[in-house]
């Protein structure tokens, strides 16, 4: 009789080990079930060690879908800000080149004045007589 219970007893133990791995990390214990709750897809029973803490049901399938639009949606907010950041560089440069351009101009008018002036100041002044 004696042999007999712990047969089954082990049988049953065998079969908790099959239906449900325990982990520890990090002071929880994870349970995951083989169960066909959602699509298939295994079931992660988080349980805190103590007894009377909740527990978690955590799908990876699902939380992998999540934090990959989360993804998604930051990377296009990332590409956003960057895009801007470009277009406000670009309306930068484009404005200083325009300025450079401009001071060139207005420093090459300034060295052709004072060529002039230059030229007027070597040629004898000339008075007119009536």
């Amino acid at each position: 009789k004696k042999k007999k219970e712990e047969r089954e007893r082990k049988k049953e133990e065998e079969k908790g080990k099959e239906k449900g791995k325990e982990k520890e990390k990090n002071g929880l214990k994870l349970h995951f079930l083989q169960s066909r709750m959602s699509r298939g897809t295994d079931m992660l029973k988080m349980r805190t060690v103590h007894a009377r803490a909740q527990t978690i049901y955590f799908c990876p399938r699902r939380e992998n879908a999540r934090l990959k639009h989360e993804l998604r949606e930051l990377k296009k907010d990332y590409e956003k800000e960057v895009a801007a950041k470009e277009n406000v560089l670009n309306t930068w440069m484009t404005g200083m080149t325009y300025m450079i351009k401009e001071i060139t101009k207005k420093d090459e008018t300034i060295e052709k004045l004072e060529a002039e002036l230059a030229l007027h100041k070597a040629l004898p002044v000339r008075k007119e007589t009536t």
